[in-house]
């Protein structure tokens, strides 16, 4: 049978795979297209009826659906390698659960909904307190996980959501252990395409912050932020990663022209939750030092600045854009490295998170597919998706793989 153009498509995408390793730079792409059960979930997707533009509800469906398969299959993929990935952290004994961004779902697709079924299964004896815009009924729950639905946490006036839903898990949770509670938050939220996904960044951090200055005081506590690679600086240079006494270059995202504003705001919200942090726990009380203090402060503003000017525009634009430049967003993310080892206690920074195949990627690559792009993928919609996902699979990971660098606690 002649192959379908999202075949060829895949075989043509495979063959600049064969290429780089002939070159002697082989990267983890070649080690994902080893795994027979990938390609043939590839090859499934390309098979079927390719899309005409009428249902694309329906085409990020069946993508989502392949994400899915493909996180299940890299998991495992992942875990063959590294046995450190099925351990579980111990936690202290009355540990509460509260996770801003994330619901929890049956056939997670996204990292935060994977974090609250790796907490769900590995602490089943923990309470979960779960906030998302998306409304469930408790019935749909299991029964140590409560969900609140918010709809307005990266806008003005949006602290009062978070503190909702941080009063009620306190009262919740006071019912049982009043005295040995102690709160693991995490902070999920991290938009780097739509409108006004820079400030929406900060404008979420801002409320978040907000809300713990008012209600964490006295309380045990410990702040989870999603990371992201592309917060490295962009000096960075590619780690090299052994697998099976094979070599594999990993050419990781990190501080670079399209992606500058992004990786700004993702900054901004470490240093402004670093800031509310020092403040609720007092300084003085943590030895944490007046002028680190100041420089949080100096950093947040200046970014700050940057963020509002740039609006929808993410991209670096040097010298001829005023605000802040290349190296100094590099410096500011070195800075940030010695300021979490001072407040390690108290916040961390989910590490080592790339790519992630997740719904937030079905809609843009589905809508993309009809448009100018149909001309790379030779006029079908799903070659141009199948050339997206194994493009990326040179650094990509398993939703799982980065749900578990949220527990590196």
């Amino acid at each position: 049978m002649e192959a379908t153009v999202a075949e060829q498509c895949l075989l043509n995408e495979i063959d600049k795979v064969i290429s780089l390793r002939r070159q002697g730079v082989p990267t983890l792409c070649k080690w994902r297209l080893e795994n027979l059960r990938i390609k043939d979930a590839l090859f499934g997707f390309a098979q079927s009826q390719d899309w005409a533009k009428d249902n694309q509800t329906d085409y990020e469906k069946e993508v989502k659906e392949l994400f899915i398969k493909l996180n299940t299959l890299m998991w495992e993929q992942e875990v063959e390698t590294s046995k450190e990935l099925q351990k579980t952290t111990v936690l202290k004994q009355g540990t509460c659960f509260i996770i801003f961004g994330g619901k929890y779902s049956k056939n997670p697709g996204s990292i935060s909904e994977t974090l609250i079924q790796v907490l769900a299964e590995r602490y089943p004896d923990c309470k979960i307190f779960t906030s998302s815009r998306t409304v469930i009924s408790p019935a749909d729950l299991p029964g140590n996980i409560t969900h609140y639905s918010k709809q307005n946490c990266d806008v003005e006036g949006g602290d009062a959501d978070f503190c909702d839903v941080l009063s009620s898990a306190f009262s919740h949770s006071a019912e049982d252990e009043e005295d040995t509670s102690e709160f693991v938050i995490f902070f999920t939220f991290g938009q780097h395409v739509g409108p006004n996904a820079f400030s929406r960044n900060i404008r979420a951090a801002a409320n978040f912050c907000k809300a713990i200055r008012t209600l964490l005081k006295g309380r045990r506590f410990r702040i989870v932020i999603t990371g992201t690679d592309a917060t490295y600086p962009s000096t960075r240079l590619d780690p090299i990663l052994k697998i099976n006494g094979e070599s594999y270059c990993v050419p990781t995202y990190k501080i670079g022209d399209g992606n500058f504003v992004y990786a700004m705001s993702k900054l901004c919200q470490f240093y402004m939750i670093a800031e509310a942090v020092v403040e609720v726990l007092d300084a003085n009380h943590i030895k944490f030092s007046v002028d680190n203090l100041k420089l949080i402060r100096e950093r947040i503003s200046e970014m700050q600045t940057h963020i509002t000017a740039a609006g929808n525009d993410g991209k670096y634009h040097g010298g001829s854009h005023a605000g802040i430049s290349m190296a100094e967003l590099n410096e500011i993310s070195t800075e940030w490295e010695n300021l979490e080892d001072k407040l390690k206690s108290y916040v961390h920074v989910a590490k080592g998170i790339s790519i992630c195949y997740t719904p937030l990627h079905a809609h843009p690559w589905v809508e993309q597919s009809f448009g100018r792009c149909l001309l790379e993928s030779h006029g079908s919609p799903k070659g141009y998706v199948l050339q997206q996902i194994v493009r990326r699979f040179k650094n990509s990971m398993s939703t799982r793989k980065a749900a578990l660098a949220h527990l590196s606690l």
